[in-house]
């Protein structure tokens, strides 16, 4: 699972030493008791401290004490932090809330919508609010990081993209990184083609296009939490998941499973976003600061997640598991197999806006 990039090697190096109807939606994401939670206080409030911004990530924040590995929305949320309050001179002071701190994913991005939290590193949860962002999701859309990065930074699909969805949920999406490719993995039997997958139950993220693709493949998909897996896992309430390859390390899923298909089927995505309202309260000079902290968490999470993806090894998974990687006809399989989850998207949002994706990805292989 090696593939040796020096300059993401000296990008490990910089972070050691760094060491919709929205609201029938929204009503059903926010039970009361989550509202009490904000009740938590930053760590870095200070005498200069003149705004708060609360940020909830996904994954895990076990590095460096627990995990071996700093994991990319973590980097993210810690690059952002660090930069705007030295921006700021610490007038404006970030408050770091790990995933689960406040609830699901779901019940997170609808803190964000209803300004309970100004803002969120979310993957997955976006797409289920607003229905067009799961073009990023279709199988095999992207064949490399570099090419979903040239898609965030320079197409116009994705700026009018961006703008609708603030429009019809409030939040600005202030940066955009890769959350790695999905594979599967299962306790069942090896997958080396689509029909090994039919009748397992597969946990797979709250965003409708993720449950259609295990469908397409005659899988039964069980919506869940990733912090919820493992123990699905261990019970047998599910049979395998879809996730990426260092966040099933992280997780230790693999103690609880047999096999993994290295199918990278799609990619998922990892979006900064913020309440478009209480960014615009901001002072114009902390605006800015934001942006500008916004891009550089951007630009660490990309990097942090590519690192993890090509350079580093998972041995204590090679231990456990047994590794299937596809040969150019599996994967052939696969992709005649996935077809109609383009066709159901195409019903969802519309097949021009689906058409105008596949020719602004087609471009940028």
């Amino acid at each position: 699972m090696k593939c040796l990039r020096v300059p993401l090697l000296a990008c490990a190096a910089v972070l050691a030493l760094a060491a919709c109807s929205l609201p029938e939606r929204l009503g059903e994401l926010l039970p009361g008791a989550r509202r009490e939670s904000l009740a938590l206080k930053p760590d870095s409030r200070t005498d200069e401290t003149r705004h708060i911004i609360r940020l909830a990530f996904h994954g895990g924040a076990s590095w460096p004490r627990q995990s071996r590995s700093l994991l990319p929305a973590h980097a993210g949320a810690l690059t952002f932090k660090g930069c705007l309050e030295t921006l700021t001179g610490g007038a404006v002071a970030v408050a770091l809330y790990p995933e689960g701190t406040l609830g699901t994913p779901a019940e997170t991005l609808a803190l964000v919508c209803a300004g309970g939290i100004e803002g969120a590193f979310t993957s997955g949860a976006a797409g289920a609010l607003y229905p067009p962002l799961q073009l990023i999701n279709l199988p095999h859309a992207f064949d490399s990081p570099e090419a979903l990065w040239d898609f965030f930074d320079n197409s116009e699909l994705w700026r009018e993209l961006c703008g609708d969805f603030a429009d019809a949920t409030g939040l600005v999406v202030l940066g955009a990184a890769q959350n790695g490719t999905l594979n599967f993995s299962n306790s069942r039997l090896p997958v080396t083609s689509p029909a090994d997958l039919r009748g397992l139950k597969i946990a797979v993220p709250d965003t409708p296009i993720h449950g259609v693709l295990v469908e397409a493949l005659g899988g039964r998909p069980l919506v869940m939490p990733p912090g919820e897996r493992r123990e699905a896992l261990v019970k047998g309430d599910a049979d395998g998941t879809q996730g990426v390859l260092w966040d099933m390390d992280a997780r230790r899923w693999y103690t609880a499973q047999k096999y993994l298909t290295l199918d990278s089927h799609a990619y998922a995505e990892s979006l900064l976003v913020m309440n478009g309202a209480l960014l615009a309260a901001l002072p114009e000079e902390y605006r800015r600061a934001v942006r500008q902290a916004a891009r550089e968490a951007e630009q660490m999470a990309r990097l942090t997640e590519t690192l993890l993806s090509r350079s580093l090894d998972y041995p204590v998974m090679d231990t456990f598991l047994e590794v299937h990687r596809l040969t150019q006809a599996e994967r052939g399989a696969f992709r005649e197999a996935l077809r109609p989850v383009y066709d159901w998207l195409r019903g969802e949002i519309g097949g021009e806006l689906v058409d105008r994706f596949m020719e602004d990805t087609k471009a940028r292989r």
